[in-house]
This record gives C-alpha cells, structure tokens and sequence, in this order.
C-alpha cells in the first residue's frame, strides 16, 4: 500500500525531472557519428542501465581484453551498482578493433615481462648482476615497437573520439541532464580531450559536465591543461593513478 504508492509517486517525479531536464527521448543512446570523423570508424553510446533520475553517466574505457570484450561489457558491473545518483548509464562504444589490440599488446607485454622477470632472478643467482643488467634492457626494445604502434594509434582516435564526445554534449543531445564522465587509461583521454571542447566553446560550454573521473589518464601534468579542463565541469574534476 504506502511502499507501492511511494514507489509510484517517486517514479512519477522523476518522470516529472526528466521531461524537465529534456530526459525522455533524448538522442544519447544510440548516438552514432553521421559522418567519418577524422580516422574513427566506430562512435556510438550504448545503455547500460536506464534507471528513473535525470542524471546521466558516461563510461569510456581505456582499453578492451580479448575478442569477447566490449564497452558494455566493461561498465555494466562497474558502473550499475556503483552509481549513486539514478538515471541513465551510457557506455562509449569507440573503435573497439583498436582497444582490443592495444588490450592484447598489454597483456602480452606484461606476461612476458613477468617471465623475463623471472629468468632474471635465476639469472641473477647463477651468473650474477651483469645478466640482469642486460636481460631488461633487451626485452624494453623487443617490445618497444608493438607497444608503440598500438599505442599511438589508439592515441590519435581518443583524441577525435574526445572531441566528438565534446560536439555531442555540446549540441545537447542529452536534454539539458547533469552528466558525469568516467573514465580509465585512454579513455580517461577520451574524456579529457571532450572537457577541453567545451572549454574552448565559453560560455555555451559550461555546466553541461558535473563531474569528471579520470583514472590513469596518458597526458602530462600541464596545470594550464587540468585547469582548462576542470573549468569545464560544474562541480569536479578528479584524476587517479
């Protein structure tokens, strides 16, 4: 009785809140590039969660594990029970063929290190330090190149995907919602790169962000950067390592 008509008067409000915030039938999910946007082949935002609220939170992921792996598959667990604030749950869908080879460029890299590591340390105890000296240089190189190329292709579309993302909020396409924005790695780029559109946009820009989260981000430590990017947000900016 009370618990069923509190429910209901609740899910009514926040019907209410949406409408009002330009919640209902605004064009997030499902948001796809109409165009080809520099070298991005895929640009699209998937729901995750579609609880009652006005919020909206957006997840970029940094990179994806093995073939299986997707943008939704990512956040669906991090961000369904770990969102405070109702409302909807969007993950970027971005050039997954990309992620998933710089997942595996990682992974692959990390084995080996740890099996160098340990060749290293039975090494160590048989020749001495001169094989350690040289068995960690020699594996930094072999992997370097791989590392590399991966790494900078992702790099580039992170940035293109960061101004997309940036064009969309920007033309609010989100209704008027307060969003949040999470991401790791070069995801955490992705969202940087958006923050920094809409700074560069003034006063038409600002208050479309609430807050960002930025954990692991590949950009160096410029305060003018941060401070640009931290203008863009209505409440917060945090970055982790």
């Amino acid at each position: 009785g009370a618990l069923a008509a509190s429910a209901a008067a609740f899910g009514g409000l926040s019907a209410v809140l949406a409408v009002s915030f330009g919640g209902l039938g605004a064009g997030l999910v499902g948001y796809k590039v109409a165009r080809r946007i520099g070298d991005i082949q895929e640009f699209e935002l998937v729901l995750v969660d579609a609880s009652p609220g006005p919020a909206v939170t957006i997840g970029v992921a940094g990179w994806l594990d093995g073939d299986n792996d997707s943008a939704w598959a990512v956040w669906d667990p991090a961000l369904r029970q770990g969102v405070c604030d109702p409302g909807e749950v969007l993950a970027l869908s971005w050039e997954s063929h990309e992620l998933r080879r710089l997942g595996t460029v990682l992974s692959t890299y990390i084995k080996s290190q740890a099996v160098s590591y340990s060749i290293n340390m039975v090494g160590t105890a048989v020749i001495g330090a001169a094989f350690a000296t040289l068995a960690w240089p020699r594996a930094l190189l072999g992997a370097a190149g791989w590392i590399d190329s991966a790494w900078s292709m992702v790099q580039i579309r992170a940035d293109q995907a960061g101004e997309e993302l940036g064009r969309a909020l920007l033309a609010r396409t989100q209704g008027s919602r307060p969003v949040t924005l999470v991401g790791y790695g070069m995801g955490a780029r992705v969202v940087v790169k958006c923050l920094l559109h809409l700074h560069a946009a003034g006063y038409a820009g600002q208050g479309i962000v609430e807050t960002a989260v930025c954990l692991g981000t590949p950009l160096p430590a410029d305060p003018h950067l941060w401070a640009a990017a931290a203008q863009a947000c209505g409440h917060r900016l945090g970055d982790g390592y």
